[in-house]
């Protein structure tokens, strides 16, 4: 009878491939061995063909060395599917700046116009019921109609400053739309590159699992086999089989989890994409693996937007701050108004021209009623009060024209730093992705080296680690580039 191995032992000699380890049987050893080679070379062959396929003509960019092409695509491929990009919010914010351009229509135009009827029905001691009884002694009615038109600028001017925000936040959540969209992208690729790594680790598991089943079913047939140290210790469960074997089914359980999972978070970005409208292309990542990435173009002071730019709410801000100081300056002159009307019978047009806190107004009304008589009259009235507070209110308002004034000045003096600090960032960010891609490119020949095969699995590692170092630097350049938009007031443009 032989001397029984120690379970540890088992299953270290079980799941390491080490060339100087014993393994339980004499067929076992060449067998993992060939698994692993196959697999070892189906690895490298995927990765052969994947790099040709990124450096075949049409994929790199005119005057790129041949072994690191430019796959400008890749980003633009992102830019082009993520600048369609439209959010929940997004449109929330649009139905929003419909609601302000109609307040601002309505503040700007002025006009307003009421019809009204008034009868009545009455008794009284002048009424003889022995006599004839005219019937509008007893019903009486009155038709009013009036048109009229009032200019309120610090009205119209609030309305079109709430306007602005509206853009202005309808402007912002287009930009991270896109952003999140772009990000979005990004860690998909991420994710299915662990995605794959998640089956391809289950694979190696289910063969060494396989393994480990052939080595057990052969001891157990085995006379020669004692059972294993501890299988008749308090606690031990021998029909569960040998410990290799509970540690190999055990790995592959927590493979199949990691792969679930793996595959949870692939799904969470695909439907965060669909709810942005944005279709999730596949096989990218495997495109780019061998190709350098291309930056976007840098956007200029041209692209921006005029409805949506900083520079636009502060004059907004300073004009309605001017506007309230009007308003103040006319408070003690409340209403000054000039009002003329005609009569002729029941039948009345009068018509108004005044002034009300600064704001002019005009007014056109007609009364008709069954009964009146004739008349005419010219009035010019006014209504003048004098208070201690208005003094401070006009003082106050002087004050928010100072600093309306002052904010509008420092941001025109500091925009050109402001501009610099945003461009600066931008391309330091793209910076950090050269180097990691460059970091990419020597992962990528350091795998590929003939010199390293043995180091493969371990320098695959070092590429797939490489890789989503340069997802984590691109969304941080998609990130600081939408930024510079802010700054700029611009908006995302695919190219």
């Amino acid at each position: 009878m032989r001397t029984p191995e120690s379970p540890w032992a088992s299953a270290r000699t079980a799941f390491t491939h080490r060339p100087d380890t014993h393994w339980p049987t004499g067929g076992c050893r060449p067998a993992a061995a060939r698994r692993l080679a196959v697999a070892l070379a189906a690895l490298a062959a995927h990765a052969a063909a994947t790099l040709a396929a990124a450096q075949a003509p049409g994929a790199a960019a005119a005057g790129a060395p041949p072994s690191a092409p430019v796959c400008a695509d890749t980003v633009a491929a992102d830019l082009a599917a993520a600048v369609h990009a439209v959010s929940a919010t997004t449109y929330l914010r649009e139905t929003d700046v419909l609601t302000r351009s109609a307040d601002l229509a309505a503040a700007l135009g002025g006009v307003s116009a009421n019809l009204g009827l008034r009868p009545s029905v009455g008794l009284g001691d002048g009424v003889d019921f022995a006599d004839e009884v005219d019937p509008l002694d007893l019903i009486g009615f009155q038709v009013d109609a009036a048109v009229g038109y009032r200019y309120d600028e610090l009205a119209a001017l609030r309305a079109e400053a709430s306007l602005h925000t509206a853009r202005t936040r309808l402007a912002a959540q287009r930009r991270a739309d896109v952003v999140e969209a772009l990000v979005s992208s990004s860690r998909l690729r991420v994710a299915q590159r662990a995605e794959a790594a998640a089956e391809a680790e289950l694979a190696l598991l289910l063969t060494s699992l396989a393994t480990a089943e052939a080595t057990a079913a052969a001891r157990a047939a085995d006379p020669d086999y004692a059972p294993p140290p501890g299988a008749d210790l308090p606690g031990a469960e021998p029909e569960l089989g040998p410990l290799y074997l509970r540690e190999a089914r055990l790995r592959v359980r927590q493979a199949r989890l990691a792969l679930e999972d793996a595959r949870v978070a692939v799904a969470a970005l695909r439907d965060s994409l669909a709810e942005l409208g944005v279709h999730a292309a596949g096989g990218q990542a495997e495109a780019a693996l061998g190709c350098r990435l291309a930056a976007l173009p840098e956007p200029g002071p041209a692209d921006g937007d005029a409805h949506a730019s900083a520079r636009t709410g502060l004059a907004l801000a300073l004009r309605v701050a001017e506007a309230q100081l009007v308003r103040a300056r006319f408070a003690p002159l409340r209403d000054l108004s000039l009002e003329a009307y005609y009569q002729e019978g029941g039948n009345r047009l009068t018509g108004t021209a005044g002034l009300d806190l600064g704001r002019p107004e005009l007014g056109l009304a007609l009364r008709w009623r069954p009964t009146g008589k004739d008349a005419w009259s010219v009035r010019l009235s006014a209504d003048i009060r004098l208070d201690e507070s208005m003094g401070a209110a006009v003082r106050q308002a002087e004050a928010g024209v100072a600093a309306a004034q002052a904010e509008l000045d420092a941001f025109d003096a500091g925009r050109a730093a402001r501009l610099n600090a945003s461009r600066n960032a931008l391309e330091r960010a793209w910076l950090e992705v050269e180097l990691l891609d460059e970091a990419v490119q020597l992962a990528l020949l350091r795998r590929d080296d003939p010199g390293e095969a043995r180091n493969l699995p371990r320098n695959e590692q070092a590429v797939l680690r490489a890789l989503d170092a340069r997802e984590r630097g691109l969304q941080a350049y998609y990130r600081a580039y939408a930024a510079h938009l802010t700054t700029l007031g611009a908006a995302w443009r695919a190219r």
